[in-house]
Order: C-alpha cells, then sequence, then structure tokens
C-alpha cells in the first residue's frame, strides 16, 4: 500500500461508529451474515434516505443454511439449537428492519435494496460511497466462535488502491450474484 495511511487490523470493539463512518455517503452498500445490529439504525438510515441516499443490504438467505454451518459462525457459548434459533432471530429481525426501512423510504429520495446469498461468509462489508468517486470500506472478519467484540476489523480507503480496489470490486460483484429478495420470496 502506498501513501501515509497503512490500515492494520483492530478489534470491533474500537470501532468507528456507523453513523461517523457513513457521513456524507451517497451510497452505503452492507453485506453480513444477518445485518441485525446495523438495519436497526432506522434513525440514521432515515437521515441518509432524506438526502437521497441507496442503501443495499446483502444477508444471508435463512433457508440456505443448516444447524451444523451456524455453530461455528456463532460465538460461544452458542452451540446446536441454541445457536440455529439465536441466527434465525438474527435474520427474522432484520428482514422485519429492511421491510420497515423499504416502507420509510417511500417518502424519501432515497433507495433501499435488500438481497440474499446462499452462503456462510467470514467476512463482512459497509462499503460507503463518497461524493467526488471517494469511498471507504470496513471490512470485518468473524474467526470461528470469536465473541463480538473481538472480531478484527480493517478500514480500508479509496485513497489508497490495491487492497481497497479488491474489496470494493468484490461487494458489487457479492451484489450483482445476490438474490432479490423479492424474486425469493415469489418462488
Amino acid at each position: 500500500m502506498s501513501g501515509a495511511f497503512a490500515p492494520r487490523l483492530k478489534r470491533r470493539r474500537e470501532i468507528i461508529p456507523l453513523e461517523q463512518f457513513t457521513e456524507g455517503a451517497i451510497a452505503i452498500l452492507i453485506i453480513a451474515r444477518t445485518a441485525s445490529k446495523v438495519a436497526g439504525l432506522t434513525g440514521l438510515f432515515k437521515k441518509h434516505l432524506e438526502r437521497g441516499c441507496r442503501v443495499r443490504f446483502v444477508i444471508t438467505n435463512p433457508e440456505a443454511y443448516e444447524r451444523n454451518v451456524i455453530e461455528a459462525v456463532m460465538p460461544t457459548p452458542l452451540t446446536a439449537e441454541n445457536a440455529l434459533a439465536a441466527f434465525s432471530g438474527e435474520l427474522a429481525m432484520t428482514l422485519s428492519n429492511i421491510q420497515g426501512l423499504q416502507k420509510l423510504s417511500e417518502n424519501t429520495s432515497g433507495k433501499i435494496e435488500a438481497r440474499f446469498v446462499n452462503y456462510m461468509s467470514n467476512l463482512s462489508f459497509v462499503l460507503v460511497d463518497l461524493d467526488g468517486g471517494h469511498g471507504q470500506i470496513i471490512t470485518e472478519l468473524m474467526p470461528y466462535k470469536c465473541p463480538l467484540d473481538d472480531r478484527p476489523y480493517i478500514i480500508l480507503s479509496s485513497l489508497d488502491t490495491g487492497w481497497y480496489d479488491l474489496f470494493k470490486n468484490t461487494c458489487e460483484e457479492i451484489w450483482e450474484h445476490a438474490i432479490p429478495i423479492l424474486e425469493h420470496s415469489r418462488r
């Protein structure tokens, strides 16, 4: 990487508040297993929608996982049926929050879109596009059974190419290959 910006891993407990990270966004793409913590930030998204921001979510398809997959990605001490129940509850809450945001967006110049993926990732992203072609990405890693506050993350900036370009392109490719939730519900 070039320049004075030297990204390094930090723990989630040190993460920049989303309100600050998304300030000035013209577009936001959130890719996460459930996005349950983020999707509930109605006030934040209302502000962005009123400013005309495009907000996209990509989350795990509730029908695309099994207990043995979920158990590995849920923090200790959740195992077996408890892990599955917690994960299913988070997804249901996220879907409800996204529906509420879509309803809210009807009275704004912004737009909420949501899609499903049929796999479980150990990475999540918050991609923010800013005016002037600039942007930034929070890339969070989710190691096996790692407590939420200990998850490592890194912030990448468009001012430094290389890793930023790789992850931005990855995020857009995930979006393109994900299934729109409305299409999924018609099947």
